[in-house]
């Protein structure tokens, strides 16, 4: 079981691949909604690895995001 107020941070560039435009989810070259999510949900997977029984995962059931 896993206790509340774990918490982690991940730091990323704005680069050509992770651009809207790129990943066609916008008309510009700015960061992009698709690729801020999975950064947090791999954030999220990495910061309750350390306490995840051998084998076990996560799994998102609810995301809301402003950006």
């Amino acid at each position: 079981m896993l206790n509340a107020g774990i918490t982690n941070e991940k730091k990323l560039f704005v680069t050509d691949e992770n651009t809207a435009i790129n990943l066609h989810s916008g008309a510009l070259p700015v960061f992009s909604t698709p690729s801020m999510i999975a950064a947090m949900e791999g954030c999220c997977a990495e910061s309750v690895e350390p306490f995840m029984e051998s084998g076990a995962t996560t799994v998102g059931i609810k995301l809301d995001v402003s950006h």
